[in-house]
């Protein structure tokens, strides 16, 4: 391979992800005009998964009549659905919050993890129990030790011990 060649290579490279870019832009800020948000979130799979674990989220936002954007890092098997909502709809939002509880089983199921960067905060902690097992007390022990008040996102990340 050539000097030349390499350069060929990589200009295209970078003329599709600017091309890409500026697409992705223009899609997300007419999206915005509808007058609906975007609620994000992200799992990650094993990258022999991806492909199923994105057509799967495709084919079920389609079922359900959601607008749904899907971007990823495939390199690593993270992806992220951008699932438009107007708030003030109970039905839509209990249908996106379905979705999403979909998406989080379905990256469990194919051996993910139910956050591939977005972290966990307080909208994925019910899975943690499930993802992480035993695990949990260690965490637990960890945050106790680095943050004996409590102080540190509070409420955060850990589900709270069952009584």
């Amino acid at each position: 391979m050539t000097q030349d060649m390499l350069f060929q290579g990589w200009s295209g490279l970078l003329r599709t992800l600017i091309v890409g870019t500026l697409a992705y832009i223009g899609l997300v800020t007419f999206l915005r005009i509808s007058g609906k948000r975007t609620l994000a979130t992200d799992v990650c799979v094993p990258i022999s998964k991806l492909a199923e674990a994105v057509t799967a989220a495709q084919r079920k936002s389609r079922d359900l009549g959601l607008t749904c954007t899907i971007v990823g890092h495939v390199g690593d098997g993270n992806f992220h659905c951008g699932v438009r909502v107007a708030p003030e709809d109970a039905d839509e939002l209990k249908t996106v919050k379905g979705f999403v509880n979909e998406l989080n089983d379905l990256a469990l199921s194919l051996g993910g993890t139910v956050s591939g960067e977005h972290g966990i905060g307080i909208g994925k902690q019910a899975y943690m129990t499930r993802e992480h097992g035993a695990a949990l007390g260690y965490m637990r022990a960890l945050k106790q030790a680095y943050d004996p008040r409590g102080i540190l996102n509070p409420g955060k990340l850990l589900p709270p011990e069952e009584a």
